[in-house]
Parts: C-alpha cells; sequence; structure tokens
C-alpha cells in the first residue's frame, strides 16, 4: 500500500459514514425488516419508493448503487494512502453531483430518511475538503499510484455483481411467496364464487356507495384504498383497465386513509403517514353527493393523478375542471355527512381485518397477492373461466370477528422466535420457572405442546388487558405455557423505538428483571402483577424508582438487593435482548401475541379470540 497521507485517518472516517448508511439501507431491502430510524411512514419509505429510490429498468434499490460506489472510495482511498488525484478527483466530484441531485430530490419531496442524509452529507463534505486541499492530493513531486482507475473499477463491479446475486436471491424468494399467496387467494376466490350465497343474517354485505359495472354481476370488485397510497393508485390502473374491457365485473371503492384526521387507528399510533388523505377521501364523497356516481368517479380519478394532495388553488381548479359547483361542494365536504361515510368505511375495513391498502375483495373474499403485477387481472379471467354465477352484493358477506382472526392467524407463518437471555415463564397450572433453556429444571414447560409468547408494554394500556387472559388461559390448560418478554415503547433502553410514548415503561422492565434477579421466577411474577395493576394511559403519572422499589418491599423483595440488582447492568442487558429480539421480528405493534411461533394478528376482534387459537394450536399439537 502507498505511503499513507497525513488526513489520511479522517478520510477513511469520513467515507466509512456513507458506506455504513447505504449497508443499513441494503440490509433493509434484502432481509425486509425495519432499521433504526426507518419505518412504514417515513422518509426512507417514501424515498425507496419513489421513483428516486430505484434502478430505472432493474428496479433494484438506489443503495445499492450507493454501496458499491461508497466502497469503492473507501478502498481506494486506503490502498492510494489517502490520495486522490487525477481520474479518482474526477470519480469523486460525479459522486458529489449525484449527491446533490438526490439531496435536492429529499428536499423537493420533503423526505427525511436520515441515513441517505448521513450518506449525502459526509459525501459532499469529504469532496469539500479533498478539493480544498484539506485531504488528499500528491506533493508536485510525487506521481500518483498506478492502476489506481483499473482497481477503483474493479471493486465498484465486483461490489455491484456480489449486491446483483443478492438481490436476485431475495426477488426470487419474494416471487415464491407472491405466487404461493397468489395461488391460494385466488383458489378460495373460485370455491367461494360457486358457494351458496350467504344472504340472511350475518356480516352486513360488502359493496360500495358508488359502483361501476351492473349491480348484480359473476364478478365483484371491492377496494378499500387511500388516494396518497402509491400501491393504490398503480392497482387503480388495473381496475380501470377491467372495467373498460369486462361487461361482467362491477367495482366499489371504500376508504381507509392513512391519516390521523379521521381514522382512529392512526390517531392511536401517533403517525400520519398521508397527511392529505382524510381530506382526498373526503372530496370524493363531496363529488359524490354533488354530482351522483359520474362525479364521484371523476373526481376519484382526479385525486389518484395528483396522489391526493392538493390545496385550495389546485382544488379550485379541480373543480372547474370536473364542472363542479365550488361552493357547494366545499360546503359538503367540510360537512359532517362526508366525515361519517369515511369514518364508516374506515370501521368496516378494520371489522374485516386490513392490514394496509390496497385492501382487496373479490366476489366476497380477501384478495391477497394483487401485488404481483397482473395478478388481479389473470384471477379475475381464472375465475371467470369457472362461469360463477350472477350474484348482488347481499351474497358478499366476509369473514369477521372470531372466523377472520382465526383466518388471519393461520394465515400466518411459523416463525422460531429468537431465544431469551433470561426467560421468565409460566407452566399450564401456574407453575412459574426461568431459565436460558425452559426446560432446564423440568418445572417449566414439561409436558407443554404450545407455547405462548407475548411481547408487552407495562405502561402501555392494552398490554395488562391480554396477559391477564393469557394467564387465566394458561393456568386452565396444564399443556400449555407462557412466556413474557419486554419491549418497552421508550427509547431510554430500547434503540429500536427512539421515542417515549409511555413514561416509566424502561424503568417499569428494568425493575422486573431486577425482580428476578433478587427473587427468581417467584420475585419477578410478583413484581409482574403489581406492575400490570398500575393505573396506564391518560392521566396516570409514570413511576419513579423509590415508588418501585417501595412497592417490591410490599412484595416480600428486599429492596435493597433489588436496587444494587439494578446498578449492575443485568436487569438492563435482559431488557435490550427482548428488544432485539423484537426488533429480529418486527413486532407490528404492541402487544403482540405469538401462538406456537405465529403471530396474532387481531387478539380483540371477536369473543375469546386468544383462548380460542390457544385450543386451535393444541388441538393441532395433538394437546
Amino acid at each position: 500500500m502507498t505511503d499513507r497521507r497525513p488526513g489520511f485517518v479522517p478520510g477513511l472516517l469520513l467515507l466509512f459514514v456513507p458506506v455504513v448508511a447505504c449497508l443499513v439501507l441494503v440490509l433493509e431491502a434484502l432481509t425486509d425488516l425495519p432499521m433504526p430510524g426507518c419505518g412504514e411512514d417515513g422518509g426512507c419509505a417514501a424515498a425507496a419508493a419513489s421513483a428516486w429510490g430505484r434502478l430505472p429498468g432493474l428496479g433494484w434499490p438506489v443503495s445499492h448503487l450507493g454501496l458499491a460506489w461508497f466502497g469503492m472510495l473507501l478502498e481506494s482511498w486506503w490502498f492510494t494512502g489517502g490520495r486522490f488525484v487525477g481520474p479518482l478527483r474526477w470519480l469523486l466530484r460525479l459522486g458529489g453531483v449525484a449527491s446533490l441531485v438526490w439531496s435536492g430530490a429529499m428536499i423537493a419531496n420533503g423526505w427525511f430518511c436520515p441515513f441517505c442524509a448521513a450518506a449525502h452529507a459526509a459525501n459532499l463534505l469529504f469532496l469539500v475538503l479533498v478539493e480544498t486541499g484539506k485531504l488528499g492530493g500528491l506533493p508536485a513531486n510525487v506521481r500518483p499510484p498506478k492502476q489506481s482507475l483499473v482497481r477503483a473499477f474493479a471493486s465498484f463491479a465486483s461490489l455491484t455483481v456480489i449486491l446483483a446475486v443478492f438481490q436476485w436471491s431475495h426477488d426470487r424468494r419474494v416471487a415464491e411467496r407472491d405466487a404461493e399467496e397468489l395461488a391460494q387467494s385466488t383458489a378460495a376466490v373460485k370455491e367461494a364464487s360457486h358457494a351458496a350465497g350467504a344472504g340472511g343474517d350475518g356480516p352486513p354485505p360488502l359493496t360500495g356507495r358508488h359502483r361501476l359495472g351492473p349491480e348484480v354481476a359473476p364478478l365483484r370488485l371491492v377496494v378499500f384504498a387511500d388516494y396518497q397510497c402509491p400501491d393504490c393508485r398503480t392497482l387503480d390502473g388495473e381496475l380501470q383497465r377491467l372495467v373498460e374491457s369486462r361487461s361482467d365485473l362491477s367495482l366499489s371503492v371504500r376508504h381507509f386513509p392513512q391519516c390521523r384526521d379521521c381514522n382512529r387507528r392512526f390517531r392511536a399510533s401517533g403517525k400520519n403517514p398521508h397527511k392529505n388523505a382524510c381530506w382526498a377521501a373526503r372530496a370524493a364523497e363531496a363529488a359524490g353527493r354533488v354530482g351522483g356516481t359520474d362525479a364521484f368517479w371523476a373526481m376519484h380519478r382526479w385525486l389518484f393523478a395528483r396522489e391526493g394532495a392538493f390545496d385550495e388553488r389546485i382544488l379550485d381548479g379541480g373543480l372547474a375542471e370536473l364542472d363542479l359547483p365550488r361552493d357547494e361542494f366545499l360546503k359538503v365536504m367540510k360537512g359532517r355527512a362526508t366525515l361519517g361515510e369515511v369514518e364508516r368505511d374506515i370501521e368496516q375495513a378494520l371489522a374485516l381485518g386490513i392490514r394496509g391498502t390496497p385492501f382487496v375483495f373479490l366476489n366476497g373474499v380477501e384478495f391477497r397477492g394483487w401485488q404481483v403485477p397482473g395478478a388481479l387481472t389473470r384471477a379475475v379471467e381464472e375465475v371467470a373461466a369457472t362461469n360463477p354465477p350472477a350474484r348482488g352484493p347481499e351474497a358478499d358477506r366476509p369473514p369477521r370477528g372470531l372466523a377472520k382472526s382465526v383466518a388471519d392467524w393461520r394465515a400466518e407463518p411459523r416463525r422460531t422466535l429468537p431465544p431469551d437471555l433470561v426467560e421468565w415463564s409460566l407452566a399450564g397450572g401456574g407453575t412459574s420457572t426461568t431459565s436460558g433453556a425452559p426446560d432446564a429444571d423440568g418445572a417449566g414447560s414439561a409436558g407443554a405442546v404450545v407455547t405462548v409468547t407475548l411481547f408487552g408494554d407495562y405502561r402501555e394500556p392494552s398490554t395488562p388487558e391480554l396477559d391477564r387472559r393469557l394467564r387465566a388461559a394458561v393456568a386452565a390448560r396444564p399443556d400449555t405455557r407462557y412466556v413474557f418478554r419486554h419491549y418497552p415503547f421508550d427509547g431510554g433502553c430500547n434503540p429500536h423505538y427512539p421515542k417515549v410514548a409511555f413514561g416509566g415503561s424502561c424503568l417499569s422492565a428494568r425493575v422486573a428483571e431486577a425482580a428476578g434477579i433478587v427473587g427468581g421466577a417467584d420475585g419477578f411474577w410478583a413484581l409482574h402483577d403489581a406492575l400490570m395493576a398500575r393505573p396506564v394511559g391518560p392521566g396516570s403519572t409514570a413511576p419513579t424508582e423509590p415508588e418501585l422499589l417501595e412497592l417490591a418491599r410490599g412484595l416480600g423483595l428486599d429492596a435493597d438487593a433489588l436496587a444494587s440488582a439494578l446498578a449492575t447492568g443485568a436487569a438492563d442487558a435482559a431488557v435490550r435482548d427482548d428488544c432485539e429480539a423484537g426488533k429480529r421480528l418486527a413486532l407490528p405493534s404492541i402487544p403482540a401475541l405469538y401462538i406456537d411461533g405465529q403471530l396474532v394478528p387481531r387478539w380483540k376482534e371477536g369473543d375469546g379470540v386468544p383462548e380460542h387459537l390457544l385450543d386451535l394450536a393444541r388441538a393441532d399439537a395433538g394437546g
């Protein structure tokens, strides 16, 4: 390697920043696991889903190109000893131009991706320091290193090929999974299309207020959509082509705006990914009320063409374009009736178990696999080939409540949960135990055929309710086992949740672990019960350490020993281990319930869902 220049180490550190940032984004793309600082409603996801986030023609994430590029610069810096001159300087300048262009796109679109920002900022700073002579360069009497450009291109090409292979493998796995889901979904639609019509009592029919196509049809599509959802916009193009080409198909659209202004799910989560989606949905409903079905669909297409984003000036232009009376339209759009219609759609979608938009139903059956290009068209053609009878919306009554919860749980993949550093479990009948290997002492899961695992937060309102129900269910079933793991919504101990949603979450989890250290399994579960009994939710105050130590003393635990245990870091390590496990599982929400490794997406919908699923798992296991 060439002798190193004085600025070698600072340059090396600067180049490490974009390499690490791009590596995080590449890992997220290849593993489908959320990385710290990213989220489904964040700038990373928005940038990745845009045209700026994919390589034209290949469709691969731009982060792959970034990792190969910055990896090339890092390797060149290392092997030249910190000398960027000649062709390498021009490569660096080219990368600087790219960083400026991508940074401008991020600013223009309002995306804030911390990893993208860090990569581009470090790259531009590195360029400035090299150009000003603070880093790199050569004395006048020293020639540039030979073969540096060849080595750079070889490095870039090899990294690109390696990442391409990984991406190809990932895309193949995703394609196989989507194809299987699509086949299962299409088969379910075929079966339902020829089954006896539901009618009568039971769930209400699934249809929309405005329909394209005949009311009675062999093929009936109902879609819950969000006008600011990119996938909804893409699918809507396919839907419109289907309606235009088939006289035996009807289409209705319902609303599920991912916006806290009208959607209680997003109010509860604090997320607001699509800030204008509620007003967009109300605009579509207002058009339908003012101008009828034709006006609804005209506004529907106008909204999708603008990705659901508009201000007063743009809306005025749209109303003139669609020939809708401005004053009457605005009065109706801002009125309670349109909000009520959107909220009713949201409630129906929640009752049906919506996970995201678009949420598609074909002949009353949830259609999964729509993300495969052309999948819905192929499914419609396959179902039509079976000559299903023409029916009205009264035939489409998707299951909800307990039946929907069971179906969703059955559809979840069975996963091996990450091992627990210190496992706290209760066997059927109420026996408590702890160990790194649950069966080590024979007291925990001996004879258990089903394991129930709950990731929870002592300060989150739903966790205590679910914990009580699971404890009671396991106590009544001797062949089961209950495991509690921590996932505090508090950045003080959970690096994968940087905010503080519930004050005192980290402290409560640490004190519970410390109680286990001091008092064993009995000590943990005693304090666990006491923490679950404390007030949570609005109006409750976050506990302090003295309060929790006094609570432990009242349970017969040595408060001084517990304080010492808190100071050793062992309790912190146990909580962090659970948080890492939750991150690896990509927990969708808290509390997160797993029954024999299968996530329970909907434990509140319907009576006795956790208990019923527990019995189904026991039956499956021969219990």
